[in-house]
């Protein structure tokens, strides 16, 4: 993983680790004012403030992704390139926007490639089933295998009991 997504997924995890510790602190105002001794009134002073704390690293997080990205400078290279575009496009005289070839490939070759995607992941599916399918039959056969071997000796002690 480069250094860039390694970052990434700190920042993530901090935000995530801060916010949830937010959440699990507020779940029960009541039993925190049982066992603090806190009023209503502070305890919701400190939810207050442990949201806004919240917020302020969500935002900071989010600033720092956004520069560690340049997401920014990507975004006005971005609206460049559109202008650009749109200039050519101008002066060529095309229509702006999507030019459609023919509808009927459009639609067909849309329809393909979500048939492909709807048959790998049935396909996946199949797999992850038939995984569990010979996980159940291994544990079937090995139950089998044990009442077999319980049954063995009360079968005995029957016969036993019947020829004598």
């Amino acid at each position: 993983m480069s250094e860039r997504k390694k970052k990434l997924v700190e920042i993530l995890k901090s935000s995530l680790s801060n916010f949830q510790e937010v959440i699990i602190n507020n779940s029960d105002a009541s039993k925190l004012a049982r066992h603090s001794g806190l009023e209503k009134r502070q305890i919701d002073e400190f939810n207050e403030k442990a949201m806004e704390k919240t917020v302020t690293l969500a935002q900071q997080k989010i600033s720092e992704m956004m520069s560690e990205n340049q997401l920014v400078e990507r975004f006005e290279e971005l609206e460049k390139l559109i202008e650009e575009s749109d200039k050519l496009n101008r002066q060529l005289d095309r229509p702006i926007g999507y030019q459609s070839i023919k509808p009927k490939n459009d639609l067909r070759l849309h329809l393909v490639a979500t048939s492909q995607q709807s048959i790998i992941d049935s396909e996946n599916e199949i797999k992850e089933l038939e995984s569990e399918l010979n996980a159940i039959q291994n544990d079937v056969s090995r139950q089998k295998e044990v009442y077999n071997e319980l049954v063995a000796p009360i079968e005995k002690q029957q016969q036993k009991l019947w020829c004598s």
